[in-house]
C-alpha cells in the first residue's frame, strides 16, 4: 500500500506536538513491526473527530512486549482507541486511534485545502526539512502547505498548465485511500461534521 495523505499530512503532526502515544507508537516499529497504512476513519467503527488511525503489523513484537507498550499508549491524553483489525491470527494488524492535536488543520485537511492547514511559520516548523528518503514525501508537504513558489514552478511546467495562485498545489482527497472500509459516501458523514 502506498502512503495516503493522511499518512503524509497529519502523521508528522503527531510527532510534531511531542505526543508521547507517537513515541510508544514507535516502539512498536523498531522489533520489524510496521505501520501498514494511516487514515482518517475505520467506518466499522463510529466516526470521531479529529482522530489519526493508524493501522500496525506487530507479529514480530512479543505478547508481554506489546501489552506492556499498549498499558504507557492508554494512558496518554491523545489515545482515543485500540483494536485488533482483520484476522489477528493471520495478519497480526492492530489499530490505534489517536486524537489530532491541531483541529483547524484537520479541518482543513479534510476538506482538501492544504495551505490553509498552517501558517508558513507553524507550516516550516511542524514540517522540517527531511535528509532520510524513508520520509523524504515531507519535504513536498512543506512546499504543499506553504505553497512554496518553487514547486508552483515546477507543477507549471511540468503539466504545461498555469496554476491559479488560489489553487492547492496537489490534488483533493481520494477518499477510498484515507477511510478504511470505505464504501461510497461514507465521506458526507466525516465532510457533515465540519460544515
Amino acid at each position: 500500500m502506498g502512503i495516503t495523505r493522511t499518512h503524509q499530512y497529519l502523521l508528522p503532526m503527531l510527532t510534531a506536538s511531542n505526543n508521547q502515544v507517537i513515541y510508544n507508537i514507535k516502539k512498536i516499529l523498531k522489533p520489524k513491526g510496521g505501520i501498514i497504512r494511516v487514515g482518517i476513519w475505520d467506518t466499522t467503527k463510529n466516526y470521531i473527530p479529529n482522530s489519526v488511525y493508524i493501522l500496525m503489523h506487530v507479529k514480530r513484537l512479543p505478547v508481554g512486549d506489546f501489552n506492556t507498550i499498549l498499558k504507557d499508549i492508554k494512558l496518554d491524553k491523545s489515545y482515543i482507541d485500540d483494536y485488533l483489525y482483520g484476522n489477528y491470527l493471520y495478519d497480526y494488524l492492530h489499530m490505534f486511534v489517536v486524537k489530532c492535536p491541531y483541529d483547524k488543520a484537520y479541518h482543513n485537511f479534510i476538506h482538501s485545502k492544504y495551505s490553509e492547514m498552517f501558517s508558513k511559520e507553524e507550516g516550516l516548523k511542524i514540517y522540517p526539512t527531511q535528509k532520510s528518503k524513508h520520509v523524504d514525501y515531507i519535504n513536498k508537504v512543506r512546499k504543499i502547505i506553504v505553497k512554496d513558489e518553487s514547486l508552483k514552478t515546477h507543477l507549471e511546467s511540468s503539466l504545461d498548465v498555469i496554476i491559479p495562485s488560489s489553487n492547492e498545489l496537489d490534488s483533493s482527497l481520494i477518499w477510498e485511500d484515507e477511510i478504511f472500509n470505505y464504501y461510497p459516501g461514507c465521506e458526507d458523514l466525516v465532510l457533515n461534521h465540519y460544515v
